[in-house]
């Protein structure tokens, strides 16, 4: 994201990242072997937060990136990534539920699982962010807008995935396709979490649309090696002279 993005970044510098330390069969002293996303399904955040908070301690981050514990981040990734039947990971699970108190076990776990993503398993991360599991295909984002999550909150899951900006719901039950902004619109108009979506929404399409042409132009003319005025390279490309 540019600099221009600093009116909604995080000002919250509280909390490293999490990580993992239990999956199903494996042996954990304080939930004796429940996965993370059990304990979050259960509601348990703050038994959840014990784990994670001690993975913090023994892992900070960045270790996992440079590839110093294969064994404890395949472990720690194995954790954070499960998926439950409906597609739901712990972030998701977590934010279905609301996040409005910034200083609670939920908010705190959010932070610290989001930060981990960001610098260890950043090229694993969009799949989470991504996930729009049924009913409702709300990503991440989506669930903050919806329960009005606390500002320090959602602007981690945006600085983590500002695409997410960009990406509607699936609810055919009721009003669907829809982005986070018009979720909040809809029912936090007077809400700080809306402004804050308008100004990220506002400052990240024209970010977005300059990549995606960037994109574009180094696929045909360096990727492909295509000349920008050749008109059998147009043709090829199936484009008319104007996009072209």
């Amino acid at each position: 994201m540019s600099s221009s993005n600093d009116d909604w970044e995080d000002d919250n510098g509280d909390a490293d990242d999490s990580e993992y330390s239990s999956s199903d069969g494996d042996d954990d002293d304080d939930d004796e072997g429940r996965s993370l996303l059990w304990l979050c399904q259960e509601g348990e955040t703050a038994r959840a937060l014990i784990r994670v908070r001690r993975w913090d301690s023994e892992y900070p981050l960045g270790v996992f990136r440079a590839k110093k514990d294969e064994k404890a981040a395949s472990a720690v990734r194995r954790d954070m990534f499960r998926r439950g039947t409906g597609g739901n990971s712990v972030l998701h699970e977590i934010l279905m539920g609301g996040v409005t108190n910034p200083e609670g076990s939920s908010a705190d776990l959010v932070r610290r699982l989001v930060r981990r993503m960001r610098h260890d398993f950043s090229d694993e991360a969009g799949a989470i962010f991504e996930a729009r599991p049924r009913p409702h295909g709300r990503t991440l984002l989506h669930w903050c807008a919806w329960g009005n999550a606390h500002i320090s909150i959602t602007r981690e899951v945006l600085l983590a995935h500002p695409e997410s900006l960009c990406l509607r719901d699936r609810d055919t039950r009721h009003h669907s396709a829809r982005t986070p902004l018009e979720l909040a619109k809809r029912y936090w108009p007077e809400k700080r979490i809306t402004s804050v979506l308008q100004r990220a929404t506002e400052t990240y399409l024209p970010y977005r649309v300059q990549f995606t042409i960037h994109l574009s132009v180094y696929r045909h003319y360096v990727t492909d090696n295509r000349a920008p005025f050749d008109k059998m390279d147009r043709k090829r490309a199936g484009m008319s002279p104007r996009p072209w």
